[in-house]
């Protein structure tokens, strides 16, 4: 009963997508995102990737919502299209599925959403996040943290400090060095 009902209002979902309601998509996009992450992320190893192919599923979704039929449910249509997405990444960059380890790019990545574990390393991450921040220079520590934290485009974050943006890209390269070697000195 409860499988009909969750079909049911998957169903109402597409029907509302279709029909180019917004909320809809991001209904769908709230309750599969972290499971196709995780997904997508353990085929490919790498969150990078993994974050590149989900967007691309999320455009088929929302540029070809699947057509009602009889048995069609959301999730193996969802997880289908990622695959596929996979597998083209994979095609195009002349990669063989089967020997990604050896490459040693497959490495199980952990779902969203941390464990107890992954919680007391993502907060010894952050406090070593901070401990870099505060021994950059206060120019590179502002350049880095208006696009990082502030979440401005480099051009914008440019006319903030009254730079160009050519100078302002050159400085967020050269401070996200300086941040990167502060963050290996500590491991």
């Amino acid at each position: 009963m409860a499988m009909d009902a969750d079909a049911d209002r998957e169903q109402h979902w597409l029907d509302e997508l279709r029909g180019g309601d917004e909320a809809a998509f991001r209904l769908i996009y709230r309750t599969y995102r972290p499971r196709l992450y995780t997904f997508l992320c353990r085929l490919s190893g790498r969150p990078d990737v993994a974050e590149d192919l989900l967007q691309e599923v999320w455009l088929r979704l929302a540029a070809h919502p699947p057509e009602p039929r009889a048995g069609l449910t959301l999730a193996p249509w969802l997880f289908r299209v990622a695959r596929n997405v996979f597998v083209s990444y994979l095609r195009n960059r002349n990669l063989d599925p089967n020997r990604l380890g050896e490459l040693d790019v497959f490495k199980f990545r952990a779902a969203p959403g941390p464990g107890p574990l992954e919680a007391l390393a993502e907060r010894e991450t952050v406090r070593s996040l901070e401990r870099a921040l505060r021994r950059l220079p206060s120019a590179d520590r502002e350049t880095v943290l208006l696009v990082a934290a502030g979440g401005l485009a480099p051009a914008e974050a440019a006319g903030v400090l009254g730079v160009r943006p050519d100078a302002f890209r050159q400085r967020l390269s050269r401070a996200r060095a300086r941040l990167a070697e502060l963050l290996r000195s500590q491991e």
